[in-house]
């Protein structure tokens, strides 16, 4: 992490690394708590999920530790694929995307899948700044 040719990437997976271990850490104990199944559903995933990413986070961390090439399978990637894919849309195809993505937020919140919603929240994000810019 400290040389100059570590990506920059690394530095943003070492920061998600950090916030899925606290996420992780501050909801496993609830589990253990009385309460209803749809409560203790929605903390089982969450805690699921930051579990999860915080392993692929540290997989690629290690990787590229003993092999100075990145691995490439964790989420981040693939958001950074579709940024860059937001980045290149023209002006109408962008404003069209920001509309399918507050389509797909809505309807991902409806099915209770936070991932999705995540996910399309921060293409959202990005889309609205990729616009402002134009």
């Amino acid at each position: 992490m400290r040389n100059q040719d570590c990506p920059g990437v690394l530095k943003e997976l070492v920061s998600d690394l950090i916030s899925c271990y606290e996420i992780y850490s501050s909801n496993q104990p609830k589990l253990h708590k009385v309460m209803n199944d749809d409560e203790r559903k929605i903390i089982a995933d969450l805690v699921r999920s930051n579990y999860i990413l915080n392993k692929q986070a540290y997989l690629e961390l290690d990787h590229y530790k003993s092999n100075g090439e990145l691995l490439g399978k964790h989420p981040i990637f693939k958001v950074i694929k579709l940024k860059d894919a937001i980045n290149v849309l023209s002006t109408p195809r962008l404003f069209n995307k920001i509309k399918a993505l507050e389509t797909n937020i809505f309807r991902n919140k409806q099915k209770e899948n936070i991932e999705l919603v995540n996910r399309d929240e921060a293409l959202l994000k990005h889309a609205k700044q990729v616009a402002e810019k134009r």
